[in-house]
This record gives structure tokens, C-alpha cells and sequence, in this order.
């Protein structure tokens, strides 16, 4: 039976999270990386809130940053590709471990990860991996794949993110709402609204496409 599991990565090699400190207030994730040498760590990540200048003054402090390059500009999110130098080994895409990375989210506090792993043996390698290069694993959830929440029904979290932003317009053309306002109407951080509406929005819709979509099927 395969699993999601849901960690977080501490580490002082790990110096990036210190850039999520400098822009509380913004959402950073990972949409992708790759070695680009032995030493060279590239980075696609997405930024998403208003705060783009802070966030790049934090990256060109991180003293192993190389390059800052921005593909994607939108008003409220863009996309960077950062180039630093780190001899820390990360898991690769597909985990390493028969399984496969969904989703990479930089917090304050650590690199939070949420992956697809074959069963708890492959979770412990996981675990065995990061501690052999001194970074530290906190399991923050883990179930099984095909539980009720990873096929479409919410938590109570997600359903108070959705109906909230709902209620406030954030899903209205033009927005009614900040992400920020739906987070401070909530008490919690916007990184952790994102998270909820993220994964609510993805249940909402697998369930959906496999109800009226008999082609499409969640994995």
C-alpha cells in the first residue's frame, strides 16, 4: 500500500529558509531542481505574495548565492531560477526511494515536503538518506494513498480556507481579497493559507473529475 507522507527538512547547511524568514508573508515553493555542476544547486522556485523586492535582496544576501534569474512575472507571483552553491545532497525528483516528490514548500522554520512513498521501508530510507548528510526529518503526517483525504474530501482546515476565501471574494474577478486578508482573517500564516486552499482545490477537483470524468482517475 503506498503512502503520503508529509516532512520537514532542518538542516544549518540549509541556508535558504532564512530567505522565507526575510518574507513571512509570501508563499515560496519549488516547482523543480537539478545539479547544474558537482557543487551548483539550481532552483525553480515560485514565489507568490507582493513583497518580490524583499525576497530578492534575501537572495542576493545568502552568501551561496550564485545567480538570480526571473522567468515568469505576474503581478502577484513569479518564477526565479536561483543558482547557489551546495555540496548538500537533496533527495532527487523522484525521491530515490520508489517514490516520486509532489510538492517542495520553504518555511521559516524548514523545507516542508510531501511525497509518494512505496510503503514504510522506503520511508525509513528516506529518513536514513537525509540523517547520513546531518538533516534532520520531523514526519509531519503520513496515510495511506487511497484515503478519503487524498481523494477529493477535506479537512477542516481546508474547508475553513476554501469557505473563507469564498466568502471574503478571493476567488472573484477582479479580487475582492488579498491572500494575506484571508490569512489574517483565519490567524494563520499566508504560506499555511496556501497550503489549505492548495490542497482543498486539488481534492475538490479529483473528486469531481473522477465523479463526471470517468477517463481522469486520481492516482
Amino acid at each position: 500500500m503506498s503512502l503520503v507522507v508529509e516532512y520537514r527538512e532542518r538542516s544549518p547547511a540549509i541556508g535558504i529558509t532564512a530567505v522565507a524568514a526575510a518574507v513571512p508573508e509570501m508563499t515560496l515553493t519549488v516547482e523543480r531542481w537539478r545539479r547544474a555542476e558537482p557543487d551548483l544547486l539550481c532552483l525553480f522556485l515560485h514565489a507568490e505574495g507582493t513583497e518580490f523586492e524583499r525576497l530578492e535582496t534575501a537572495l542576493a544576501d545568502l552568501g551561496n548565492v550564485r545567480d538570480v534569474t526571473t522567468i515568469l512575472d505576474d503581478e502577484r507571483s513569479r518564477l526565479y531560477r536561483v543558482t547557489l552553491v551546495s555540496t548538500v545532497d537533496h533527495l532527487p525528483e523522484d525521491a530515490g526511494v520508489d517514490g516520486v516528490i509532489r510538492d517542495v514548500r520553504i518555511e521559516p522554520d524548514g523545507i516542508y515536503v510531501t511525497a509518494y512513498v512505496a510503503d514504510r521501508t522506503q520511508l525509513v530510507r528516506i529518513r536514513e538518506f537525509l540523517a547520513e548528510r546531518d538533516i534532520d526529518m520531523q514526519v509531519e503526517r503520513l496515510y495511506e494513498a487511497t484515503d478519503d483525504r487524498s481523494e477529493g474530501l477535506l479537512t477542516d482546515e481546508q474547508l475553513a480556507a476554501l469557505a473563507t476565501a469564498y466568502e471574503m471574494g478571493y476567488f472573484d474577478v477582479p479580487r475582492e481579497a488579498t491572500q494575506a486578508d484571508v490569512a489574517t482573517a483565519l490567524d494563520i500564516s499566508p504560506a499555511s493559507l496556501s497550503e489549505r486552499l492548495k490542497r482543498g482545490q486539488q481534492r475538490l477537483l479529483e473528486r469531481y473529475l473522477a465523479d463526471h470524468h470517468p477517463a481522469v482517475r486520481p492516482d
